[in-house]
């Protein structure tokens, strides 16, 4: 007679809970009874199979009765053996305790005579199958994801098995059969759901569905079963959410785009791309060109999103972006939200006039030193799924058009560059645009045209946080309807300063930059008023502005841009440097490119170390700059200005290009003393005093960068100097240039 062992458990199948233990119990046993190593490794440490049986377990009557001895022997209570049988066992298995007396007895009996277990097993897996035969999904979204990516019968069992591996104590008994290599792994798997094993290790190759989507992670060197194959993190989100139909399933991947909230009149510099990406975009949609991907790269808060938002409703298209985050907020891995383009593609195939915004992709393109590929499981790294070659693959044979989007691609290989069918690099806008922006941003705050021109001089202020600190302005003032453009300025500096950004075009003070000719002490064969006229007949030149540091050379740079009309593009030496051999010369490439697409007067400040000359250079990567300088000077179509310091060092072959040279002196001893009386004494010219124009004589190095430090100290301080202390301070700003002792005068100390 058999005994039934009943447990605490419900009914198998009659609850939620007794179904969840139901389907990995027959995969559990149909690794154990397909493999008899396996089923004698489990009989040794039995326990995980004993709980995962159940109390639906039926042990022949010598084994059950063997199991209820050893129990009553360690039992304390003086209870007779009979009152024992009356009870079902799993009122015995109370405690730790008994379970291992329970495995102990098993374990021992199948030493002594395999088969009464086995059989015992056999008969019950047989019982169990009859309930379940393990080849249909129980979870529903198995089906609708499978009829959404095309899943095979196989492959959604595997994905069915990956889901059930996580319950325990399918999980233990998964964990207590190790020392394994890929091919017993493979076998046990194959034996699970009932399937070939060449079937299943097609199934589980990097480029078939179940890891290419992501669904699945596996491991090929597992320390255990349990290891072996897991649901990946979108695989989870796909099994674990509840869908009423299969399109249900796109909010786990994606989200409908957001309407622009710009205009094309907001982007003037990109008419013509703009017009270009329109039609080809639809035309792409509207034949189902394969490949048909679009790259937008660029400075943060240059519009790129909201562009590729504004195509997409000219063109006529519904606009999906690839989700950054999940439900919780948390951010997605870049490696994740690669497989979700790809489930995305899939998705929308059948979906007409679609478009796919892949934003956010910086950690989709790395930083150099990391591959691409190694990032996201190549070689390099190890224990990715996606290669090179399937992500070319996406590239070139996506069906619905595509949007990728991010800050830079520096780190992005040329094989997947090549595969975009265009790029759009986006600059900072003009200056033209960024007003209208910040107007916008300001809405119906009254603020005064000056401080809309300084805050859009600011090329790195974002809108956001115009929108912010507008915002905090407001609700600063305690007058209704009133408004302290001063809040606003700080609010945007502090905020700057904060990202580690100057914010000096955010004050409301003049900055002192501008240029009057009267103090500068040029020495040029041409006068400076010629060349202002002839570049405002044609605005094409190459200027080489050198000589003393702090002379005028800047500001005579934004006046001749102001003059012809034009916005003044600045770039100096450690903006175009690059940490790999070439990138500095892509920099250089880069930047007339830009001056040119934005009609800009192009500024090379500091520009010494690109044009010092080959003959001295150490280093084969110092002759490529400035050959990429020479070439780049020689094909541009536009006002182009380099300032140095060391004209002595400047390449010979540069020197030719420059159509003019003008060389800045220090100011002579009019120049000194007009300056001193406009900026010290307010243009008193009475107020100078003998001693102070004697020391102002003796001072040959003086500039108007030296009269614009001394204001500085004066502003940090919060009051005027003296004439004599002003003095006092110009004479120790000369001798420290001069690295010389500073003489006084006797007015201070």
């Amino acid at each position: 007679m058999d005994i039934k062992i009943e447990l605490d458990s419900p009914r198998q199948g009659s609850t939620a809970e007794g179904k969840s233990t139901l389907r990995p119990t027959v995969y559990a046993l149909k690794i154990a009874l397909s493999h008899p190593d396996v089923l004698a490794k489990c009989m040794e440490e039995s326990e995980a199979l004993l709980r995962l049986l159940g109390k639906t377990m039926k042990w022949p009557r010598k084994i059950t009765a063997a199991i209820v001895k050893a129990i009553q022997a360690e039992d304390d209570d003086e209870t007779s053996p009979r009152s024992y049988g009356d009870k079902p066992l799993s009122v015995l298995l109370k405690c730790r305790s008994t379970w291992r007396t329970y495995q102990n007895v098993v374990s021992r009996l199948f030493n002594e005579d395999q088969k009464p277990i086995s059989d015992a097993l056999a008969d019950h897996f047989s019982s169990l199958t009859a309930k379940d035969s393990a080849n249909t999904p129980r979870n529903p979204n198995i089906t609708l994801l499978g009829s959404l990516v095309g899943l095979s019968p196989l492959e959604k069992r595997l994905l069915d098995f990956a889901e059930h591996r996580n319950a325990e104590p399918f999980r233990s008994f998964l964990r207590s059969i190790d020392n394994l290599d890929a091919r017993e792994a493979y076998s046990l798997l194959a034996a699970a759901i009932d399937a070939p094993i060449e079937s299943v290790c097609k199934a589980l190759r990097a480029d078939a569905p179940l890891r290419a989507f992501g669904l699945i992670d596996f491991d090929r060197s597992p320390s255990d079963m349990e290891d072996v194959i897991r649901l990946a993190d979108t695989g989870e989100s796909f099994l674990g959410e509840t869908f009423s139909k299969a399109e249900d399933m796109l909010r786990v991947v994606l989200h409908p785009s957001a309407a622009s909230s710009l205009t094309l009149e907001d982007y003037p510099h990109l008419t013509r791309e703009f017009e270009w990406l329109v039609s080809y975009l639809r035309n792409a949609s509207q034949g189902q060109i394969k490949g048909t991907n679009v790259l937008f790269y660029g400075t943060p808060g240059t519009g790129k999103s909201e562009f590729a938002r504004l195509i997409a409703q000219h063109a006529g298209l519904t606009a999906f972006d690839v989700k950054s985050a999940d439900d919780d907020g948390d951010s997605i891995a870049g490696k994740t939200r690669l497989t979700h383009f790809s489930l995305s593609q899939r998705f929308l195939t059948e979906r007409e006039r679609s478009l796919v915004i892949f934003d956010e992709v910086e950690d989709v393109f790395p930083d150099r030193g990391f591959s691409f590929l190694s990032l996201l499981g190549g070689k390099a790294s190890g224990g990715g799924d996606q290669s090179k070659a399937w992500i070319n693959n996406q590239l070139e044979s996506s069906p619905v058009p595509a949007i990728w989007i991010c800050n830079s691609i520096k780190a992005v290989d040329d094989a997947f560059l090549r595969r975009f069918s265009f790029h759009i690099e986006f600059r900072t806008p003009p200056k033209t645009v960024r007003e209208r922006v910040v107007r916008r941003c300001l809405g119906e705050i009254p603020v005064s045209h000056e401080l809309v021109s300084k805050l859009a001089s600011d090329d790195r202020l974002s809108p956001a946080q115009i929108n912010l600190a507008s915002r905090f302005a407001s609700l600063c003032q305690s007058t209704p309807g009133s408004f302290d453009e001063t809040a606003l300025a700080e609010a945007i500096k502090a905020s700057q300063h904060a990202m580690g950004r100057p914010a000096t075009t955010t004050q409301l003070q003049s900055r002192g930059d501008t240029c009057q000719l009267g103090f500068l002490n040029l020495d040029t064969d041409i006068p400076l008023e010629k060349i202002e006229q002839s570049l405002c007949r044609r605005p094409s030149a190459t200027l080489c502005f050198y000589g003393a540091p702090g002379a005028g050379k800047t500001s005579l740079a934004h006046r001749l841009a102001d003059k012809i009309g034009r916005p003044l593009m600045i770039k100096r030496a450690s903006d175009l440097l690059g940490m790999y051999v070439g990138e500095s010369e892509k920099n250089i490439a880069r930047m007339f490119a830009e001056a040119s697409r934005d009609g800009a007067v192009l500024l090379l400040d500091e520009a010494d170390s690109f044009l010092r000359s080959r003959q001295h250079a150490n280093q084969s990567w110092e002759v490529t700059q400035v050959n990429e300088l020479l070439q780049q000077m020689e094909s541009f179509d536009g006002v182009f200005i380099c300032t140095t310091n060391l004209m002595d060092d400047v390449d010979e072959a540069a020197l030719r290009r420059f159509t003019f040279k003008l060389r800045f002196n220090a100011l002579d001893t009019a120049q000194r003393e007009a300056m001193f009386i406009d900026t010290v004494l307010d243009g008193a010219a009475h107020l100078l005093s003998a001693p102070v124009r004697t020391g102002l004589q003796r001072l040959g190095a003086l500039t108007p960068g030296d009269f614009a430090t001394v204001r500085r100290q004066e502003t940090l301080i919060g009051e005027r100097y003296s004439p004599e202390d002003f003095l006092q301070c110009l004479v120790r700003e000369c001798a420290i240039k001069q690295s010389q002792p500073a003489k006084t005068f006797g007015f201070i100390g």
